[in-house]
């Protein structure tokens, strides 16, 4: 009995590590086009707290953040309004540079993921956004749940951002 219970922990932990992999291989292009991408392994307690009973159990995300590399460089960025000085600051980037790339991570995730997105009613309890497999933020603010597919990114293209982070439970 022991031995099958180390080799479920394995199992898990490599299914984690292709993960993993597989989001380091869809985010490469950003990296390319001289974008930073930093991730590491998050565990959150999560309560259950039903009628019946209460239960506590550790869910294991992936925190994934995009920003530009420290230190950069202002930039013009084509198609878009000018700012005051003529360039933007060299740690902002617009949705629109990273757009395409995250919704590709967003649809194969919902793809090769054991969870399914949660219901974009939003009306939703907290609790029940909460329990969302995908979620993103900008600043330390949480901007989008329940997102699967393009049409759910409904933020404008020109939306500034200094670092996208993203929480994929793995």
């Amino acid at each position: 009995m022991r031995y099958l219970k180390t080799y479920k922990i394995f199992e898990s932990e490599s299914r984690i590590v292709d993960l993993e992999d597989n989001v380091q291989d869809i985010l490469l292009e950003l990296e390319d086009e001289g974008f930073q991408i930093e991730m590491s392994r998050i565990s959150k307690d999560v309560e259950d707290d039903t009628l019946k009973r209460r239960t506590k159990r550790t869910d294991v995300f992936l925190e994934v953040r995009v920003l530009r590399p420290w230190g950069s460089e202002d930039r013009v960025i084509p198609n878009t309004p000018t700012p005051p000085s003529g360039k933007y600051p060299g740690n902002i980037f617009i949705w629109r540079e990273i757009k395409d790339v995250i919704i590709r991570l967003t649809e194969w995730y919902y793809s090769q993921s054991i969870y399914e997105p949660i219901d974009k009613n939003p009306n939703a309890y907290r609790w029940e956004k909460a329990e969302s497999p995908l979620r993103f933020y900008d600043g330390g603010i949480e901007f989008g749940v329940g997102w699967c597919k393009e049409e759910d990114f409904t933020i404008g293209d020109l939306i500034s951002l200094t670092h996208l982070r993203m929480e994929i439970k793995l």
